[in-house]
């Protein structure tokens, strides 16, 4: 028996972490954290584990909640953290977002820059929309899991796609095919790369064996 609370925030944050280690530009120093919740700490243990990050910006619907996980990642990662009320203002500089929260309605309204990463983590329903649809015909490249799942699955593609702003050409692939070398990650510092999340039983496994497999060495010894 596993915790899946916790399963989900490792399995979250090592995906997007892979995704952001082929999307983010190499040089990204900002990262910018949209929701203060347990998906959120995964998240930036993945990113810090792939970059450089020495600034983290944090905007969440409870400042407070913000405020806590601002101070705790600083203690943690020896970074420079801010909070910001607004998330539109938090995104302004950063060069890696991450978005992870629960609502139904998009977190921020900013237009993503030229360079920018962002991992969307959140909407899980085809119902939640946590990415307005500007985002979706601004990215150079719309990268998911699976694409019959992100299709089906997330309204941040759903809704675009029922507005008739994207379709499943839309996508640049999935993620998998880029590790594999199969289509191309960033190929510049300007694009605008997007990674969207709905997550898949497979990776759960795969992470889940991996924590099997250290608890049995760990009883070994």
């Amino acid at each position: 028996v596993l915790d899946g609370s916790y399963l989900t925030q490792i399995c979250t944050g090592a995906i997007s972490g892979v995704a952001t280690q082929y999307l983010a530009r190499k040089d990204a120093k900002t990262l910018c954290v949209i929701g203060a919740g347990d998906q959120a700490r995964g998240l930036i243990a993945a990113v810090m584990a792939v970059r450089h990050i020495d600034m983290i910006h944090f905007s969440s619907r409870t400042t407070s909640n913000a405020e806590v996980l601002a101070q705790e990642v600083a203690e943690t990662y020896h970074v420079a953290t801010k909070v910001f009320d607004q998330a539109d203002d938090a995104m302004a500089e950063a060069d890696i977002v991450v978005t992870a929260t629960n609502s139904n309605n998009p977190v921020y309204a900013h237009t993503l820059h030229p360079g920018v990463h962002l991992n969307a983590v959140g909407s899980f329903k085809p119902d939640m929309q946590e990415l307005p649809t500007e985002s979706m015909m601004v990215a150079n490249k719309i990268v998911v899991e699976s694409t019959e799942a992100a299709m089906e699955e997330t309204g941040d593609l759903k809704v675009p796609q029922e507005e008739g702003i994207i379709t499943q050409a839309s996508l640049h692939g999935e993620l998998g095919d880029i590790v594999a070398g199969k289509i191309s990650g960033r190929e510049s510092d300007e694009e605008v790369t997007l990674f969207k999340s709905v997550g898949l039983a497979i990776v759960d496994i795969v992470v889940a064996n991996y924590f099997y497999k250290k608890a049995i060495e760990k009883q070994d010894k």
